[in-house]
């Protein structure tokens, strides 16, 4: 039982054996026993796996083994691999193996989204707090004093830092803030998603993902914002994850599956395209080569050149299927789910591969 030990049953009622298993194997997630009965195996979520045997316990650990799954974003900094996770803290792979961050460290056991400004790592956490990593040290909530308190959302591009709260959202440079606040379209809307887009010298663009109003663009020369929802052609009101390819604007939805903008055919009356309906989104990449794939809570799917999405569960086993994160790198493609890290190389995706997991 997880967080309750080990139950036996006799037939007619259940009780605790005398295995005095220890506190750290409680959380148990997996139970096997020899054909003799005389050695009991117990897999743990965090602490590996336990041997009883000889009437003692005894803990199997591999030194560098990842300390969780669970992936909720992927970010590469200072040549190591962060993946951040639902409750467990940062887990970190470096050229030495690999490493955790918990509590003790971070603001929170349950850190979010991770984007890399002025080479410093930000870290956005779950309690709406961010933390940053100069690549020796850790600072926590390096941005107390916000208007608004609560950031819910992060990104960055060349220029500025932004972070996203209630009814608007901050851009810091490094040194000066610039709050977009007071925006009547939205004020009481949670910006969940931002994404810098456009001339990077000038910031022209700024795309708005929120829960419940759908997608808002900000243009920085003009100061006016547009708005898309429903009636424009997108398939939900709660947007995910936005990405481009190209003139290409992707927008991941809660339910609705993936919808684009093609910015050349549609400059005079703008129209959403979908597909992938009834899917949940979580994470939209663009490969090197400028290919989409397209992450969900069941599959996996890569846009083909006649603008068909193609699933690519061979991939994955059936398990790992559940996506939460990507990130493509030089080296290959990060995927990371709610079970397993993934990670595929540029050249196994040529040959069409298996998926190698690292670590789990």
């Amino acid at each position: 039982m997880f967080g309750d030990g080990i139950w036996e049953w006799n037939g007619k009622t259940w009780s605790k054996p005398d295995l005095k298993l220890p506190d750290a194997a409680r959380e148990i997630t997996s139970l096997a026993q020899s054909k003799d009965g005389k050695t009991i195996w117990v897999g743990t979520r965090r602490e590996g796996v336990w041997e009883y045997s000889g009437n003692r316990w005894k803990q199997h650990l591999q030194s560098d083994e990842p300390f969780a799954h669970n992936i909720q974003f992927l970010q590469k900094f200072g040549g190591a691999l962060y993946a951040s996770t639902l409750e467990d803290g940062l887990v970190i792979r470096e050229a030495a193996g690999w490493k955790h961050l918990g509590k003790s460290t971070l603001s929170s056991n349950a850190p979010r989204q991770l984007v890399v400004f002025q080479n410093k790592l930000y870290v956005r956490h779950s309690n709406e707090v961010v933390d940053c990593f100069d690549g020796k040290s850790w600072k926590q909530n390096v941005f107390p004093a916000l208007p608004r308190k609560q950031i819910i959302s992060i990104a960055s591009d060349a220029n500025n830092l932004y972070l996203g709260q209630w009814g608007g959202w901050s851009a810091w440079d490094g040194k000066n803030f610039a709050h977009h606040l007071k925006i009547p379209e939205l004020q009481i809307v949670p910006l969940m998603q931002i994404f810098p887009d456009g001339d990077q010298s000038k910031n022209s663009k700024l795309w708005l993902g929120t829960e419940n109003r759908g997608l808002f663009m900000w243009n920085e020369d003009s100061q006016k914002l547009q708005h898309f929802d429903e009636r424009d052609g997108l398939p939900d009101d709660w947007i995910t994850s936005l990405n481009r390819s190209g003139s290409t604007l992707f927008a991941g939805t809660f339910k609705g599956g993936v919808a684009w903008l093609d910015e050349k055919s549609a400059a005079k009356k703008p129209r959403w395209q979908t597909a992938l309906k009834g899917s949940g989104v979580t994470s939209i990449v663009v490969e090197r080569d400028g290919s989409t794939l397209v992450g969900t809570h069941f599959d996996l799917y890569q846009r083909d050149e006649k603008g068909k999405f193609i699933s690519l569960s061979n991939w994955m086993q059936g398990n790992d299927r559940e996506i939460q994160a990507m990130l493509s790198t030089d080296e290959g493609l990060w995927i990371g789910t709610r079970n397993s890290l993934l990670f595929r190389t540029n050249e196994s995706m040529k040959r069409s591969e298996e998926t190698a997991k690292i670590g789990f």
